[in-house]
């Protein structure tokens, strides 16, 4: 009955995401094949959508533009200024951008996988909603907030670091992830609203950071299974109302994060690397880090 409840109120949720992420374009200058509006007082300029959405292929967004004579710094990514874009394979986005608009790249089908840097504060809802291809993002330290719905259905993704600088993560922001099977949860993050896994069925270990409990609802995971906790944090966990019902509550003296299998690597290739605290480091940073959810030592 309550699982009934819950789908009645899914399927009105999804109903009005196709409501907030319906694209608007708006004109502006195109340099080197991007749409720009340009501010000309402050020198800025903001990726905006093409009107024919001709985005495709691997797109880099240089720091700077130049027109008129002017330089502009690239300081954002506007509301859908990709979305629906479904050719687009890659994108490369610079230090200079702050933000990131919301529906921003909804339903780009082809995206695979995105680099978000630092510099970003602030990614809007649905930013990255129905990325079908989409296999891994890196998440920015910067980042406060994870908005609602913002990858719901990304039906490939299959790991997720939350840094630890976000506080809270919204509504439905991982839901039908039916790929996704490791979350790890920093412990800045302090409230989890509902349905942020529904129907992550595939969710099979949760990595939680935190010594407390963080606030969240029945219907924020539709599985319960590994939950790995810091040392000592086992009994309170396992008395709280919603995180007791995790089918194997483990915590690991040595650190939430090690999972299953420790890999020794070589290998400094540009991955999605963080520190056990949930700090995004370098590529090249050796001992016992985070590479695409999995527990590595980088000699």
């Amino acid at each position: 009955m309550i699982m009934k409840k819950y789908s009645s109120i899914y399927s009105r949720a999804i109903v009005l995401t196709f409501v907030l992420c319906i694209s608007s374009f708006a004109y502006g200058e195109v340099i080197n094949g991007i749409n720009y509006s340009l501010d000309k007082e402050a020198n800025t300029a903001s990726v905006i959508a093409d009107a024919n959405n001709k985005y495709s292929g691997d797109i880099v967004i240089p720091k700077a533009v130049s027109y008129g004579g002017k330089e502009y710094k690239v300081t954002s990514i506007s509301d859908q200024a990709m979305s629906k874009c479904s050719g687009i394979t890659s994108v490369k986005i610079p230090e200079s951008v702050v933000r990131i608009g919301a529906d921003a790249f909804y339903a780009c089908t082809k995206l695979t996988s995105i680099d978000i840097p630092n510099s970003v504060t602030i990614i809007g809802g649905c930013a990255f909603n129905q990325c079908s291809a989409l296999t891994s993002v890196t998440l920015p330290n910067s980042l406060k907030k994870i908005e609602g719905y913002m990858f719901t259905s990304c039906k490939s993704l299959k790991s997720v670091v939350i840094p630890n600088s976000v506080t809270s993560i919204g509504a439905y922001a991982f839901s039908e992830c039916e790929s996704l099977t490791s979350v790890t949860i920093s412990e800045s993050v302090t409230y989890i609203d509902n349905y942020v896994f529904y129907n992550c069925n595939n969710l099979k270990t949760v990595i939680n950071m935190s010594v407390t409990p963080q606030l969240a609802f029945s219907s924020t995971f539709s599985v319960f299974g590994e939950l790995h906790v810091p040392e000592g944090c086992k009994d309170v966990y396992a008395e709280s109302a919603i995180w007791k019902h995790f089918t194997d509550i483990t915590d690991n003296p040595e650190n939430p994060t090690a999972i299953t299998a420790v890999k020794v690597s070589d290998d400094k290739a540009n991955n999605s690397t963080y520190s056990l605290t949930g700090q995004r480091v370098s590529s090249s940073s050796k001992g016992l880090v985070i590479t695409n959810g999995t527990k590595v030592i980088r000699r």
